[in-house]
């Protein structure tokens, strides 16, 4: 029960920071537009994020990054050496972000798909 309320309130607080920080101020979101997830999504998938919209795609990579991020904890929290969990954490999160990357990826070319 400790853990799934860590996992939360993480998942919460990684949300809302990104949040309040990128997504709520103009002048970040538009700089967010050269983001390195923004221009991973544009030259691997060839998307168009004017016709996404910046603010859709702000939103969905904010969750995505709470997501890795909580999950990453959540899988480290049960390693008890510092060494350890440093690097099954780098391990965890390098592929969790390929993954959910390319999720958002695939899925806004199959929503967006030039006719």
């Amino acid at each position: 029960m400790k853990e799934l309320i860590v996992y939360l309130l993480t998942f919460l607080i990684v949300y809302l920071l990104y949040f309040f920080f990128v997504i709520l101020k103009e002048k970040k979101l538009n700089s967010y537009k050269k983001s390195t997830e923004i221009t991973f999504l544009k030259t691997k998938y060839k998307l168009d994020i004017e016709k996404i919209g910046i603010n859709k795609l702000s939103h969905v990579c904010a969750l995505s990054n709470a997501f890795i991020i909580a999950n990453t904890l959540a899988i480290v929290h049960f390693i008890d050496n510092f060494l350890l969990k440093t690097v099954v954490g780098f391990i965890v999160l390098i592929p969790m972000i390929l993954i959910v990357y390319n999720f958002i990826g695939k899925y806004y070319q199959k929503k967006y798909r030039k006719k």
